[in-house]
């Protein structure tokens, strides 16, 4: 195996043990080459010198991750399993060196947390209101688990982050919705009824995401609707008729003709 390879797959740990044994080796090739003044000597300083570089150099990247952590972005879930990814990696980097994985294990903690979290706020079935109420109650639970913690990333500002992002989708989300809602809106003057009644329901049970001024513009859409549904009456009330299961549609019948029967003179 060169040197190479073996700086890949080490850890900082095993680096900084490899550091030590070769600088004491180079010592005493030093002195040795002091004493005598033999070629191999001379070479192979030199080849354990480049190795020393190789390491130390191997060590300074793993810390610079380390260190670039605390200026890592985090907005978006593809930000977070990113920077996880990352500190996942340097844990296992700085295994057995407990002062170094403690800001390590901490960032871990949070990631996962950020991420659980981040998947409960995207949750499309989330109301509005649902939504805020949801954002609030993890603010307290973070406020509560970290309290004093040093983070690189401030819990709060995470936070809002993450509201801005998917508050950015669920508004794209409404922005589609009504804007393919108003497209089909055009045709409702010759829609027959059935196509009429399947749209209005449509327009009536709008997706959670959907805001309060697309919701105001879906209704105006419904009022349509109903005015068309209103020309085609009954058409409409055969039309849910149709929708009634076998039984209840004798019911119907028995008490419509009982009411029919009752209104003649």
């Amino acid at each position: 195996m060169g040197h190479g390879d073996a700086i890949r797959i080490v850890r900082v740990a095993e680096i900084r043990a490899l550091r030590e044994v070769s600088n004491d080796y180079s010592r005493k090739l030093q002195g040795m080459g002091e004493r005598i003044q033999i070629p191999e000597i001379t070479e192979t300083r030199t080849q354990l010198s480049g190795f020393l570089s190789k390491l130390k150099d191997a060590e300074s990247e793993t810390v610079k991750r380390a260190s670039n952590l605390w200026q890592a972005k985090i907005r978006t879930e593809a930000d977070i399993d990113r920077v996880l990814g990352e500190v996942e990696s340097l844990v296992s980097a700085f295994e057995n060196l407990p002062k170094d994985l403690e800001d390590l294990q901490l960032m871990r903690g949070a990631l996962k947390l950020f991420q659980k979290n981040y998947k409960s706020l995207s949750e499309e079935n989330l109301s509005w209101g649902e939504f805020e109420t949801l954002a609030e109650e993890i603010r307290k639970e973070w406020t509560t688990t970290f309290g004093d913690e040093e983070l690189p990333w401030p819990p709060d500002k995470i936070l809002d982050g993450f509201i801005q992002d998917i508050s950015r989708r669920r508004k794209e989300i409404s922005t589609a919705w009504i804007d393919s809602i108003e497209a089909h809106a055009e045709a409702i003057l010759s829609m027959p009824t059935n196509e009429a009644d399947r749209f209005y329901s449509r327009v009536i049970k709008p997706p959670p995401a959907v805001t309060e001024p697309h919701l105001k513009r879906a209704a105006v859409v419904a009022r349509k609707i109903e005015a068309r549904l209103e020309t085609l009456k009954v058409e409409w009330l055969l039309e849910k008729f149709k929708e009634l299961p076998p039984k209840i549609r004798k019911d119907f019948l028995r008490q419509a003709q009982t009411l029919v029967e009752g209104s003649m003179p």
